[in-house]
């Protein structure tokens, strides 16, 4: 029976529910700013002042995800039970309660499974001494237990370990082999029994039964159902558009048919007529719009683009829907004796780890978990040990429970059965998939608990935030996250209900969104995007912003600290602190890697390298260079050639024979050394600090505090690393190093405190459980990080591994059907993670909530958010395809009247038009955000240069009579000539300064465009001509990135599209069929410097050019051609015609500086000179020079 909720209460009844509620397992689903660390701690309270409840404190356990969280909950329930006590001063029992804190059980999940261990150690036979392993030590066993198990399996010669390394690594190295092992042993590690999950991923791969029977082929058939039916969605929708007033409807007939195919493919019965109605469908061409027809242009090209992008999406999909269940099994066939090695190699791993940790008496977090769970259940049973929990316990409390996993609900089952759960948490706030956390438990049982013998209570009400902010977040939310995209409905009981009643009633304050527009692609967009914050953060500071204060229950000022600044990564920090530090605001970057860069730990590093042994010439070096000795670079010259040959240090000796300077600084080098053999490592580094005085040095530069506090975090680093059961200096910098290659960067150390007046900028992970008046979300177009989607294997909680089907002979690779299923699962998974983060994020505001994001053009933007308009919905394709959270935003915000303005300047129709509230947009133009941020510098006043004598302008006007030679170099690419020729101020060395300009931090860098184009040729040099089809375009990319011969940025960038257009058109069919073909053909051409320098005196004078020719083709005819790819795009508004008038005008002499450098190579007649336009997949001649 629920006990009655008193009067006057401030709980909700709600709340109350879930402090009240007894007897049976409660799930409260608990929404961001609900309150629900007060709904725990006074269900604890509500249950231990009851004496006739009969229980203790020392009886619950309460479960939190970190220890911060364990002890904020303890002195919670500390101050709660001292307030009763207060109004009770005689209750003995309330004093007992109050003397049980200091031992109740709560903690972490991984600290509940430590004192099981500790208590029953000997139920599993574990040394009841050991030590837990910290995430560093455990990693360094791990890495070295590997090396040996590689080595050992080496030695063996076993034919099936040599394929298993020939399929998964590189010419040079088998360091992707010993990340794979480490991969799959830690995913199995997520899993109550990882020998079960093991044997699933060989059973996966057992060619036994027929292929239909599996239930990863069942989903593998849905999947291309689904696709099917978003190739139906887009010709539902160029028919709907070719059908309204002022469509194509001469395309309506042609698109009916179509619509028609792909009905009879989701209509087919089974998977043989599915495969017959996939070789029927295909797309024809459009039948030409006559001109007497009142057709709208932009109808018109909205008709073709829905059309092209059905197409699109059913050529993805074709290869898929077509292939045989024979062949599908005979791809997993083919890599099954792989995966049996694999499987073979990390249980091997698993097993020598676990020894490595027995010799040292120690284990690692993973253990914790694991070695619990053995000692709480038996033969798949609760031990005795799990029934005397579920005695002594008569709740178990789970904070946070949407981030735990199944071995981790495992353990809480066990200790306390199914009845005495009290799980509070928010599904909407799992972000933690990447430690796999699984977000499934919590929907499970949200789902199933009402019809069985359990509740689930949802606390929807908001304390944190103004009505706009939770108005905002419920507007997008509604729209994009549902059960089919995103894992869960939100519905109206997951919606955000205003409950702080405090705010004053003042002018409403919509959620923006902050457009930056990039000018022509110029500017870096982390730069833009950070004075565009800092610029709105100024004005509000500088106007007085108010916001109101909770504590003071009144309005002020608001202050920086106020302010936050979330982004899903620290990549874009630097370009924050510099943005901000020109506009005068202080910011601190709450870091999570940067520390082994700080140059004062770099110097340090250095000084102990020298220390262990001082025949490192660099480490050596930058010690005698540093501060500490404060060597000059000419000091360092003078050193080296005291001995030319051998070490740096035998220099360093021989030089100090000769130079009292020197000999000081070897002097204190040797001394250092022979002291520091006596000492522990953290002792030899404080010791250091003293002798050299650099702690104390470092605090007197900028940022004092900050390289303090980094120089001690190194000492502190050392500390803990002697309680490892590593040793020695040697092993410390091995320590050290070992961190850095895995990218285990310790983050700068944190020397601002919560109260100093500093606007701070976090990730988005690091914000969860804070609030801030002000938040900005920054970083909204930055595309999502897919990379992980196109590596050569997958690993999936439930589905397992699955690898791309290699040929290890011709190193090539394709995506098998059960890969493309996994990929196809972790990608939707993905995405379902990052709207939950975007959720996160929003609902960090108190009060106002700004969302910024830079794109290259609004308009072309507008055009891709609002083509599902006039829909309500955003259409289920179009959130699958999201490549960034703007995916999401603006596509909902399409459907607002805070949209109307960009709707009407691109042409499209207005959306529901939803009231003006809660939301409103601004674009801001690149060129604004540069004027506004700390507005041009002014020219210094009292200097005037008129008044300047005449003597020093004929000092200053004396020039250098053979500058032609001077200024141009005897080499030169046909880039940079071209480029010359096209800016006749480029030749121009000695101009007046009329204007103090920007700084080269805040000038524009013309990047993407460059960085795409090398992209492309990368692509199209590589690809097979043999090649035909998008799809074999994509594997190739991806191989491209396996051989580190493109990066991952790279590969994000290329368009396989238009790469496959090219190796459709006519062009590579002439190559293909050419007598000889060259690609990337270098020449070199000597010519007459007044030829390349219209401006060059001298007629004698020769210069080479050089240059790379994309392809150069021979024909059976003898007939020769050069072609040079060009990724230009069309501006807008300009014609075909005029885009390759430009290109012609553009690359002519490019063109034909090859076509002579061959001309003359080879004689005969200059070759004809061709452009390759990948925008439009067409080739342009370019006319010839005569020469």
């Amino acid at each position: 029976m629920m006990k009655t909720k008193p009067e006057q209460s401030r709980w909700t009844d709600a709340q109350w529910e879930a402090i009240a509620s007894n007897n049976r397992p409660l799930l409260t689903a608990a929404a961001a700013g609900s309150g629900k660390t007060a709904v725990l701690v006074e269900r604890i309270i509500q249950k231990v002042i009851d004496e006739e409840e009969g229980v203790d404190l020392d009886e619950l356990l309460v479960v939190t995800f970190t220890n911060a969280a364990a002890a904020e909950m303890k002195q919670r329930i500390g101050r709660a039970l001292q307030e009763k006590l207060e109004q009770d001063p005689s209750s003995s029992h309330l004093r007992r309660q109050l003397t049980l804190l200091t031992k109740a059980n709560i903690s972490t999940l991984h600290s509940f499974c430590l004192s099981i261990i500790r208590s029953y150690y000997y139920t599993v036979d574990i040394d009841p001494a050991f030590r837990l392993l910290d995430q560093t030590e455990a990693s360094l066993i791990a890495e070295e237990t590997c090396e040996e198990l590689l080595e050992s399996r080496y030695e063996s010669r076993e034919e099936s370990f040599r394929e298993l390394a020939s399929y998964f690594t590189g010419d040079k190295t088998d360091e992707a082999l010993r990340q794979l092992i480490l991969e799959v042993y830690q995913f199995s590690r997520a899993h109550p029994d990882p020998d079960a999950w093991l044997d699933q991923i060989l059973d996966t791969y057992d060619g036994n039964g027929a292929l239909s029977h599996k239930s990863w082929f069942q989903e593998a058939d849905a999947l291309i159902r689904q696709k099917y039916e978003a190739v139906l969605q887009h010709l539902e929708q160029a028919l709907d558009t070719a059908q309204s007033t002022g469509g194509p409807s001469a395309y309506a007939p042609v698109l009916e048919e179509e619509r028609s195919l792909v009905l009879s493919v989701l209509e087919a019965g089974d998977r043989k007529r599915r495969m017959e109605a996939v070789r029927t469908l295909s797309f024809g061409r459009l039948p030409a719009v006559k001109k007497e027809e009142d057709v709208e242009e932009e109808l018109k090209t909205r008709t073709k683009k829905f059309r092209e992008e059905a197409k699109k999406k059913a050529a993805e999909i074709r290869p898929l829907a077509l292939q045989p269940e024979e062949e599908a099994k005979a791809d997993l066939s083919y890599i099954a004796p792989v995966i049996k090695t694999l499987v073979s190699c990390v249980r091997e791993f698993s097993r020598m780890f676990y020894d490595a940790k027995q010799k040292r008496q120690s284990l690692d977090f993973n253990d914790l978990e694991h070695t619990a769970l053995h000692i709480l259940y038996q033969h798949g049973e609760p031990s005795d040990v799990a029934v005397e929990y579920r005695k002594k316990l008569k709740e178990v409390l789970v904070d946070e429970y949407q981030d735990t996993n199944f071995v981790q609900e495992a353990v809480l089952t066990a200790a306390a059965g199914e009845d005495r759960l009290f799980m509070v948490g928010d599904v909407k706030q799992s972000i933690y998939r990447f430690r796999l956390a699984e977000p499934g438990l919590f929907q499970e049982k949200y789902d199933t608990l009402p019809t069985t013998k359990g509740s689930v209570i949802d606390l929807s009400e908001n304390f944190r935030s103004r009505r706009e902010v939770l108005e905002a977040v419920n507007f997008l939310f509604r729209q994009i996250m549902s059960r089919e995209f995103g894992e869960l409905d939100y519905n109206e009981e997951a919606s955000l209900k205003p409950g702080n009643e405090d705010y004053p009633q003042i002018p409403e304050i919509p959620a923006e969104v902050v457009l930056i527009e990039k000018d022509n692609g110029e500017e870096e967009t982390a730069e833009a995007e950070a004075r565009a914050c800092a610029q709105e953060i100024r004005k509000m500071i500088d106007g007085r912003t108010m916001v109101y204060d909770r504590a003071l229950g009144t309005e002020r000022p608001l202050k920086y600290r106020d302010i936050v600044l979330l982004s899903r990564s620290m990549t874009w920090a630097d370009a924050f602190d510099e943005a901000f530090a020109d506009a005068g605001i202080p910011l601190h970057a709450d870091r999570s890697s940067g520390y082994f860069d700080a140059v004062e730990i770099r110097i340090m590093l250095s000084l102990l390298q020298v220390m262990d042994n001082p025949r490192q010439d660099i480490p050596l070096a930058a010690v005698l260079r540093s501060p500490i000795f404060q060597l000059t670079e000419p000091e360092l010259a003078e050193i080296r050639t005291a001995a030319p040959e051998g070490s740096y240090f035998d220099a360093f000796s021989r030089a100090a024979e000769d130079n009292p300077r020197f000999q000081e600084s070897y002097d204190l080098l040797k001394k250092w050394r022979l002291e520091g053999r006596y000492m522990s490592v953290s002792s030899f580094i404080w010791y250091l600090y003293r002798e050299t005085g650099y702690l104390d040095f470092a605090g007197g530069l900028p940022g004092g505090r900050q390289r303090q506090a980094n120089l001690t975090a190194l000492y502190d680093r050392a500390r803990g690393y002697e309680k490892t059961t590593f040793r020695g200096l040697f092993r410390f910098l091995r320590f050290i190093e070992r961190m850095k290659e895995r990218g285990d960067d310790l983050g700068t150390a944190d020397a601002v405190g919560e109260q100093e007046d500093v606007v701070r900028y976090m990730t988005i992970h690091k914000s969860k459980g804070l609030e801030f008046p002000v938040v900005f979300c920054t970083g909204m177009a930055r595309p999502f990080n897919l990379m992980d989607l196109h590596k050569p294997y997958l690993l999936h909680r439930r589905l397992g591994f699955a690898s791309r089907k290699i040929d290890s002979a011709g190193r090539t690779s394709y995506p098998t059907l059960y890969y493309h299923l996994v990929r196809e699962q972790i990608h939707r998974e993905t995405l379902a993670e990052e709207m939950r983060v975007l959720y996160v994020a929003m609902t960090r505001a108190e009060q106002r909530l700004i969302l910024t994001g830079t794109v290259d053009s609004v308009e072309k933007r507008v055009e891709k958010w609002a083509d599902h308009l006039p829909e309500k919905a955003v259409p289920l394709s179009k959130r699958e395809g999201a490549k960034s959270y703007f995916d999401w935003l603006m596509p909902s915000l399409m459907q607002h009247a805070a949209a109307g303005h960009l709707l009407e300047q691109s042409g499209f129709p207005e959306g529901s038009m939803q009231s003006q509230r809660n939301w409103q947009i601004r674009v801001w133009e690149e060129e604004e955000v540069t004027r506004a941020a700390g507005e041009p510098v002014e020219h210094t006043s009292g200097v005037d240069s008129s008044t300047m004598k005449e003597a020093v302008y004929n000092r200053l006007d004396w020039q250098y009579p053979y500058t032609d030679s001077v200024s141009a170099g005897m080499k030169q690419s046909v880039s940079e000539i071209k480029r010359r020729d096209e800016d006749p101020y480029a030749v121009s060395y000695f101009q007046p300064v009329e204007e103090l300009h920007r700084p080269s931090f805040m000038q524009k860098k013309r990047l993407s465009a460059a960085e795409y184009g090398t992209a492309m040729h990368l692509l199209l040099q590589h690809l097979p001509l043999s090649f035909d089809r998008e799809e074999q375009v994509e594997r190739k990319a991806d191989e491209l990135v396996e051989k580190k011969l493109m990066t991952p940025e790279e590969r994000e960038s290329v368009d396989e599209s238009s790469a496959a257009l090219f190796l459709q058109s006519s062009l590579a069919e002439t190559m293909r069929n050419a007598h000889r073909l060259y690609r990337e053909l270098p020449f070199s051409l000597p010519m007459p410097a007044q030829e390349v320098y219209t401006s060059w005196s001298d007629p004698e004078e020769t210069v080479f050019v050089q240059g790379i020719i994309d392809v150069c083709v021979v024909t059976e005819e003898g007939t020769r051609m050069i072609v040079d790819y060009k990724t230009n795009r069309r501006r807008k508004e300009e014609t075909v015609h005029a885009f390759y008038e430009r290109l012609k005008e553009q690359y002519a002499l490019q063109l034909n500086m090859y076509a002579r450098a061959l001309k003359e190579a080879w004689g005969g007649e200059a070759p004809e000179a061709l452009l390759y336009v990948l925008e439009t997949g067409e080739t342009v001649r370019i006319p010839a020079k005569n020469a």
